[in-house]
């Protein structure tokens, strides 16, 4: 059994048991209160919809992206999506420097990178001196009304219809 199949068996068994709880406290005035639940079922529905997703940007198995984002529910969505795709997802710690996130990069072959508007100017400055990195999507996880262009608003506009995991347990 793999990490697909487990979730697949798991929203099953437990449809609307809550899987993740997460909830951000605003810690300035710039910021604000955050809080989405997502049972097994929307788990695996939100994966399902990145897989359609991901593909739809040329990503396959083998392919490896990047996750340079926060804590937040779309790096868990990107993770399982990518483990289902039997693609590789690399992540970055969001306070790496230009430098050190470059190098991780380029040396990974990342084609895809996700990011917040927050760490967007580095990951910008990235891509400017990587070769791999062919596109760079923008995600607004705290937010009830993202971006027509955000990967949270794009999830919403795929199919949530089962996609077939291209990794095998043996």
């Amino acid at each position: 059994m793999n990490l697909s199949d487990l979730l697949i068996k798991q929203a099953t068994i437990f449809g609307d048991k809550v899987f993740l709880l997460f909830d951000r406290q605003a810690t300035n005035k710039y910021e604000h209160s955050f809080r989405q639940s997502l049972t097994y079922r929307d788990l695996d529905n939100c994966v399902n919809q990145a897989c359609h997703y991901l593909t739809s940007l040329g990503l396959s198995r083998g392919d490896v992206f990047n996750l340079h984002l926060p804590n937040c529910p779309s790096f868990i969505i990107l993770w399982f999506a990518g483990a289902r795709l039997g693609a590789v997802m690399m992540p970055t710690n969001v306070l790496s420097s230009a430098d050190e996130l470059g190098f991780l990069l380029e040396h990974s072959c990342s084609k895809i990178a996700f990011t917040t508007s927050e760490h967007l100017p580095t990951l910008k400055q990235c891509q400017k001196e990587t070769t791999c990195l062919d596109r760079i999507i923008l995600s607004e996880p705290y937010t009830e009304n993202p971006a027509d262009d955000s990967f949270e608003a794009q999830l919403q506009n795929q199919s949530n219809t089962l996609w077939p995991c291209s990794v095998s347990d043996t």
